[in-house]
């Protein structure tokens, strides 16, 4: 970037500042619509082993930190492209993703504008693509407010080993969720690198199921 784009993007940056209703906010506040519109979920990670690697996250609002719905309950086919979970303008996404909500979850609630239509239960992140400030601001409140749920450990290796994510992102997660296998189908081991990421969480709860 040369200077005349560095200044050209200090001058919006400026003038969004002080013309924007949203920016005008004190930081408080916008995190706290932030939050919610993007936060206080669980999502659903599970690895897509093809070779681009997609990662199809299932979306729901938190209900006791518990979700009672299963996977293998759902049947879901349509897919959202997007790139609001990687970088505002960058040309790589986060996978092919299906972002959808457990249907009985969602259920209990009334529609909100976090759903694009409600045939889909499509999880709206629309908010990131807004502007560069708002991605930098909101892209955290992401991370650090939502509970990342990785259904078994070859999710965990997936989601990292792709790097549709950059690694650094991951050390703002505070809330993490992992599936284990104990018996005759147990899974790989998450490789310590892997672990050595998540510097930043805060709450692990931890689902073991026996397959002897």
């Amino acid at each position: 970037m040369d200077k005349g784009e560095e200044a050209d993007l200090a001058a919006r940056y400026e003038r969004n500042r002080v013309t924007s209703p949203l920016l005008r906010l004190p930081r408080e506040i916008r995190d706290k619509i932030y939050t919610f519109f993007l936060g206080n979920k669980i999502l659903h990670l599970t690895g897509d082993y093809d070779q681009e690697q997609q990662v199809p996250p299932f979306v729901h609002r938190v209900l006791a930190n518990v979700c009672p719905s299963k996977i293998d309950d759902i049947e879901f086919s349509t897919t959202y492209y997007h790139k609001a979970l990687n970088t505002y303008n960058g040309p790589r996404r986060f996978g092919s993703n299906l972002l959808a909500g457990h249907l009985d979850c969602l259920s209990r609630w009334p529609p909100g504008p976090w759903m694009v239509n409600m045939a889909g239960q499509y999880f709206n992140v629309w908010l990131l693509q807004s502007c560069r400030q708002v991605h930098q601001e909101a892209y955290l409140v992401l991370l650090q407010t939502n509970t990342f749920n990785f259904l078994d450990p070859s999710a965990l290796i997936s989601v990292i080993g792709s790097k549709a994510v950059p690694w650094s992102h991951f050390q703002h997660i505070r809330s993490l969720s992992l599936g284990l296998q104990i018996g005759n189908n147990e899974g790989p081991c998450i490789p310590p690198a892997y672990i050595g990421l998540l510097t930043g969480v805060r709450h692990l709860s931890m689902t073991i199921e026996l397959s002897f």
